[in-house]
């Protein structure tokens, strides 16, 4: 009589990244799972029988470990529930050779064999198979350095010309492909805004003003100093753009006009010089006009 063979529980990994370029139907998280479980099926003759349990990560980098999905796997292979882990590719447990390392010399201690479908040559219990599969991780690893690097040249790019890369949209605009455009319920409040603060002198007079108003910056969220201040300083509303402390032409409309702006700053530094007269006195004139800022050169000032 024929000795049953024991199942092999098979645990089915699968990661999908919002930097993966390939074609999304065929790299997708069912994609790969739906492989893995034809993989399983064709070794159940040797007792593989994939587990119902989903361990699947969306929208995390091959680059880190500290993902839901892989975490929860890791922690499953130690309770001994896992006999063997596999995935579609190599890479999509990681892109970097030394976590690959930890990974599979964790593995190894435990026990838990680890296939990938693609690449079924890959076996890390030889000396050959251990190093295809680092040299098939280095690639991994360089491939996304090489993803993060160009991502990295556009976003500089967009920035220096001007766009709007990502974030919440300052008041008043609104994000409508890539490009910041005035929002029609709030664009011309950013105006009066500067106009009330020209005419008040003062951050906070002007935040109880809006808030009397029953205007909030956003749902729930009212005006304060700072938001205020933060309003009057963003060059984004007279057309222009921050680049790296590099003021360049922004490529959204302006909302207030070079007037208006100038009178705002007129009252921002005539605020600036009463803050400073307030807080001196003989114990903090000391050493007023001897210590400069080693940046820009302007004279440093006490405040408390």
């Amino acid at each position: 009589m024929l000795k049953a063979t024991k199942p092999v529980r098979v645990a089915i990994y699968t990661r999908k990244s919002v930097e993966d370029t390939e074609d999304k139907q065929f790299n997708s998280i069912d994609a790969q799972r739906q492989m893995c479980e034809s993989f399983v099926a064709a070794k159940a003759a040797e007792g593989w029988v994939a587990l119902p349990d989903r361990f699947d990560d969306y929208g995390y980098s091959g680059g880190d470990l500290d993902r839901p999905a892989y975490q929860r796997l890791i922690a499953e292979c130690e309770q001994g529930k896992i006999d063997k882990i596999i995935v579609f590719r190599i890479d999509r447990m990681t892109r970097s050779t030394k976590d690959f390392c930890e990974f599979d010399e964790k593995m190894k201690k435990l026990g838990v064999g680890f296939t990938s479908v693609s690449e079924p040559f890959v076996d890390t219990s030889s000396p050959m198979g251990e190093l295809v599969v680092n040299l098939i991780v280095s690639f991994g690893q360089w491939e996304r350095k090489t993803i993060q690097e160009r991502i990295k040249r556009h976003f500089q790019t967009a920035l220096e010309q001007g766009y709007f890369v990502g974030g919440v949209p300052p008041f008043g605009y609104k994000v409508d492909d890539h490009t910041l455009v005035p929002d029609p319920e709030t664009a011309h409040l950013v105006p009066h805004i500067f106009r009330l603060f020209v005419e008040l002198g003062s951050a906070k007079k002007v935040a109880k003003k809006l808030h009397d108003e029953g205007i909030e910056r956003f749902p729930g969220r009212p005006w304060t100093v700072q938001s205020v201040y933060n309003c009057i300083n963003n060059v984004r509303y007279v057309g222009n753009a921050s680049c790296h402390g590099k003021i360049v032409k922004g490529k959204q409309v302006a909302l207030v006009t070079r007037d208006l702006w100038d009178k705002a700053h007129t009252k921002v530094k005539e605020v600036e010089v009463k803050s400073v007269e307030r807080v001196i006195s003989p114990e903090t004139e000391l050493f007023r006009g001897l210590i400069t800022c080693g940046h820009c050169n302007h004279a440093m000032v006490y405040r408390w």
